[in-house]
């Protein structure tokens, strides 16, 4: 067994491990900071970590101290500190809406008809990292089959209306349009 930086496994508990699920001649590398579980995890390969974050609402019924003890205890327990808001009063909802797109990888597309102008008030919500294809397929079914191009601005264009594939990989704020055959 070889291990990058401190780990919380001793070579005892990695060979029980491994004779539970009939792994008998392995080679093991273990990463910094890897618990049992971890391992577990790792060599099953059955659970999904999805992203996620606390959001605590209704902070504006409770006084400025349990708050504080509120948020000490959840930043404490999970390592994170929560994004305490108020859906009534507005308090920090705006901190809410960018931890969504930031820690839940989502991005916005803005749509652009050929010939017109881009929607730039409804951007199309679409999880990170995403193709134009996968754009395609949100809009209609066969926009992917009938594809021809797109046309692209913003950070993931050299240059403004650059001319892609339906492969191109695209980045929050992107402006699109899609031209598919008749």
């Amino acid at each position: 067994m070889n291990t990058v930086g401190a780990v919380d496994l001793d070579l005892e508990e990695v060979r029980s491990i491994l004779a539970e699920n009939k792994i008998v001649n392995a080679d093991v590398l273990v990463r910094d900071g890897a618990t049992q579980d971890d391992f577990i995890d790792a060599m099953i390969g059955n659970r999904v970590y999805v992203p996620a974050f606390i959001a605590v609402n209704k902070v504006d019924l409770v006084d400025g101290k349990t708050r504080a003890e509120i948020e000490e205890e959840l930043t404490e327990r999970f390592g994170e500190p929560p994004i305490m808001v108020s859906a009534h009063s507005g308090y920090r909802i705006e901190d809410l809406k960018d931890a969504i797109f930031d820690d839940l990888g989502f991005m916005r597309v803005y749509l652009k008809p050929v010939g017109g102008p881009a929607d730039m008030d409804e951007p199309l919500i679409i999880r990170s990292p995403a193709t134009v294809e996968d754009v395609c397929n949100r809009l209609h079914r066969e926009f992917a089959d009938k594809f021809r191009y797109a046309k692209v601005w913003g950070r993931s264009a050299k240059h403004d209306a650059q001319r892609v594939g339906i492969t191109h990989q695209l980045a929050d704020g992107d402006v699109l349009s899609i031209v598919t055959r008749r």
